[in-house]
């Protein structure tokens, strides 16, 4: 239940899965609160931030995307990573010159594509702009949608900045609707062009580099303790 849990959006969902755990075994809470007392539950997330991540993906992405230059000397390797963000942020600058409209493409895309297949959601209208949406697959299955508030009561939408299946059903009913409006400023251009508008500067090599007299010797690492027991000098007096 831990998964479901951390991925819930709404703090009943959260509860409903963390219930059986803590019943269980009483003592994970405990232990969570001491060793773990961080965000790791999506319904705590600050809505204003906009993320839903709760994976170590971007580690390892980054651990991948370093894997050629990360047993190189700290120098060398601070360095080469200086070189490869400048590299990024070049071609993503580039890229963002050619973008057109108000919502990154990719976004509007997947948001299109999701539009497709919502045929388990019913929707009774309270208003032009309010909505409920039945839900005849999940549990937790009516919730009201606010297209003026940027609203929907599991959260998803608070928390993502993109419409979630229930205001995509509720809109899809709608006329002449612009998928565009009702996705957070986040993903638009604009914002993808200021993320990437900073020149990363360009550097020369360590020949060129200041020569500096160190005020003090720096030393080799000390070595590792061997494994086992640790000879002792005997310093008695004769």
């Amino acid at each position: 239940n831990m998964y479901p849990a951390a991925r819930a959006y709404r703090e009943e969902v959260f509860k409903k899965h963390m219930f059986p755990i803590i019943n269980g075994t009483p003592e994970v809470w405990k232990y969570l609160t001491i060793y773990h007392n961080l965000k790791w539950m999506r319904c705590g997330f600050n809505h204003a931030i906009k993320c839903e991540y709760s994976t170590n993906n971007i580690a390892e992405v980054f651990n991948a995307w370093i894997s050629d230059i990360k047993d190189l000397p700290i120098v060398d390797l601070v360095d080469k990573l200086r070189e490869k963000v400048m590299v990024l942020w070049d071609k993503r600058r580039r890229i963002g010159e050619r973008l057109n409209g108000k919502i990154l493409p990719a976004v509007m895309h997947q948001l299109k594509a999701r539009t497709r297949g919502l045929g388990h959601l019913k929707v009774i209208t309270a208003s032009l702009h309010t909505a409920e949406v039945h839900d005849y697959v999940k549990e937790f299955g009516r919730h009201v949608v606010s297209i003026v508030a940027n609203t929907c009561t599991c959260e998803e939408w608070q928390h993502t900045g993109q419409p979630c299946g229930h205001p995509l059903a509720f809109l899809t009913t709608q006329r002449n609707i612009d998928l565009e409006g009702y996705v957070d400023m986040v993903y638009s251009v604009e914002k993808f062009r200021a993320a990437y508008e900073r020149e990363i500067s360009a550097m020369p090599d360590k020949s060129h580099w200041p020569k500096v007299k160190m005020p003090f010797d720096l030393g080799a690492p000390l070595e590792k303790r061997s494994v086992g027991r640790q000879e002792i000098e005997d310093q008695r007096m004769p």
